[in-house]
């Protein structure tokens, strides 16, 4: 347990100045009272010394040890209680006070000084009682020594209670103050550090920089480091896999720890690095050093993991640390927003766009209550028949004092406001308006695919919608089809397959959109129910460039037969591409080179 006797003489070092005064005062009395009881001078000068004693540790205090304060307090009311025994008018008093100068001695010293005063009372106690026989002259003995005796065994006792209660009590509050501590130090851990990594959290981080800006003076970085996907990972490869990539990334970032930086994690996939004594070029290098390892290391996965990294300088004089870490941030969402995977630079026009993306927040509810978005159709080819077997909508939006607004910025700003299946309904039902139409333009076999958002997906109201708006619209329900995309793995697997099953039980078809890009592919194979896969256009754009893409496409071809699921290459825009994929015996295209996205009307 630790000692608290310091802190408790500190606490009452700042009042004890009162108390000494307090000693002087009750000391000067004392002697007054002696000389005018017309005792003996000697008891009066006595005090008198004691209280001149006393003001002069007053006056010097400051530089006196809490415990001579003490000590010399104790000294005090001893003297007193001797004189006024001595003196023979105030043996009552002489008690009090001796016990007083116990009283003290165990509460503000330490346990063995306290004992020691104590002994030396009682030992005072038996040389006065020796005294008092010795000049008890010839009188009877009895008296004097049985009185003695028991005010000696009195005082014994009260000195061994007041022994055993105060040390208990202490020991007692001591306890609490240690639990009190310990309450106090688990809840600043909580506060300040993050449970799973041990490192500061985004409050100690601001206050360790802030008060390396104050001490420092000088100019800095902010960098921030964001895992990027990291629900997808949690959902895929389970919770486990991801507090251990974090728990790794965190190691590596914190080995940078050097008297120049402060390394915290700020967020559930985000660190945050203060860095000085550097400038812009090393720091450059260090940020590809530190990513270099962590990319490094081995997970034991299927998945590599990759970083959103970005960062903005701290001038002194001139940046706080919350505008600093504004800037480090709303670099961050740059770089999310265009997949920048590598480390970015805060520059004065990326705020400009982000001020875009804000406004275009309102004005996409604005939209969305007006139906502003219209749907654009985009035709499917078949190459054996060169005849359009399909087409696919395509959101668009035309705003009045914007202008054209791509679908690549405001997709993502719906999906952020929760506004997915709203949207989502929307189109649902204007393309179920349009297919009367649409079979006019085309052929009664003609098919709508529908792009369906992740989080619209799992609502389990989806169903009931998609069924529904095609039976008051009367389109069959197996002309219709819905595209689902790898990012269902964010929301949850199992959340989608009962859906999709429902769907494919009344006949709606379900494809697969830019199938390939991700590992998890050839799980959904196996999982989900599917009527048809997309090849994403990433895989078309490398024909001809990378001699591996076809083998690729190969296979990806083999596996939709193998599935008995229809096949459509995305992004076809050029005549090579179109040949190799008739080639490889894929025959129903997308893309550029048969059509754009156009309006119905």
């Amino acid at each position: 347990m630790k000692d608290y006797n310091k802190l408790l003489q500190a606490r009452v070092d700042k009042k004890f100045n009162n108390v000494l005064i307090a000693t002087t005062v009750v000391a000067s009395i004392a002697s007054v009272i002696l000389f005018v009881a017309d005792l003996p001078i000697i008891y009066g000068v006595l005090n008198l010394m004691t209280a001149l004693i006393m003001f002069v540790f007053s006056i010097i205090a400051d530089k006196i040890p809490t415990s001579y304060k003490i000590i010399g307090m104790i000294f005090v009311t001893s003297v007193i209680s001797i004189a006024s025994y001595v003196g023979g008018a105030f043996t009552s008093a002489f008690i009090t006070l001796l016990a007083l100068s116990n009283v003290i001695a165990v509460l503000f010293l330490r346990r063995k000084q306290s004992i020691f005063i104590s002994f030396a009372s009682i030992g005072l106690m038996l040389s006065l009682c020796a005294y008092s026989v010795i000049t008890n002259g010839n009188e009877d003995l009895l008296d004097p020594v049985l009185t003695w005796g028991l005010q000696i065994v009195a005082y014994i006792l009260f000195v061994v209670v007041l022994q055993i209660s105060v040390y208990a009590t202490k020991r007692y509050l001591m306890e609490n103050i240690e639990a009190l501590e310990n309450a106090v130090s688990h809840s600043e851990k909580l506060a300040y550090f993050d449970q799973l990594t041990g490192l500061p959290n985004a409050n100690k981080f601001e206050k360790d920089v802030v008060l390396r800006i104050e001490n420092q003076k000088r100019n800095g970085f902010i960098v921030l480091v964001n895992l990027k996907s990291l629900r997808s990972i949690n959902s895929t490869l389970g919770q486990d896999f991801g507090d251990q990539a974090l728990k790794s990334s965190a190691e590596i970032i914190d080995s940078l720890k050097l008297r120049n930086t402060i390394v915290a994690r700020v967020s559930s996939s985000e660190f945050a690095i203060w860095v000085d004594h550097i400038n812009e070029a090393g720091l450059q290098l260090m940020i590809s050093d530190m990513m270099k390892k962590i990319k490094e290391k081995s997970f034991d996965v299927k998945k590599k993991l990759e970083f959103y990294v970005s960062y903005a300088d701290f001038v002194y004089g001139t940046d706080s640390f919350v505008s600093c870490l504004q800037k480090a941030t709303l670099t961050l969402a740059y770089v999310k927003d265009h997949n920048i995977l590598e480390h970015t630079g805060y520059k004065e026009d990326m705020d400009l766009e982000l001020r875009r993306k804000e406004l275009l927040k309102d004005l996409v509810v604005i939209a969305l209550e007006n139906r502003e978005f219209t749907l654009h159709y985009q035709e499917k080819y078949d190459l054996r028949t060169n005849q359009v077997i399909g087409v696919e909508a395509l959101a668009r939006w035309h705003h009045k004092e914007l202008g054209y607004v791509s679908p690549i910025e405001f997709i993502p700003i719906i999906e952020s406001l929760n506004m997915s299946k709203a949207f989502g309904e929307c189109v649902i039902e204007q393309t179920c308006k349009d297919y009367k139409m649409l079979k006019m333009k085309y052929n009664n076999d003609i098919t709508i695919s529908v792009n369906i958002s992740p989080s619209h997906i799992i609502d389990e109201s989806i169903v009931e919608t998609i069924l529904d708006t095609l039976k008051v619209y009367g389109v069959p329900y197996q002309k219709y089809i819905v595209e689902i995309t790898e990012d269902i793995m964010i929301e949850g697997i199992d959340k989608v397959i009962p859906i999709v099953n429902a769907l494919r039980k009344m006949k709606v078809k379900i494809s697969l959109d830019d199938f390939g890009t991700g590992y998890s592919s050839l799980n959904y194979l196996t999982q989900l129910s599917l009527d048809e896969l997309k090849i994403d256009k990433s895989f078309v754009d490398q024909i001809g460039s990378n001699n591996g893409i076809e083998y690729l496409l190969e296979n990806i071809i083999r596996l939709s037969k193998q599935f008995e699921l229809d096949l459509i290459a995305e992004g076809v825009e050029t005549i090579d591409q179109l040949h190799a994929l008739d080639d490889l015996g894929c025959y129903h295209i997308q893309g550029y080179y048969y059509s754009k996205p156009e309006a119905l009307y």
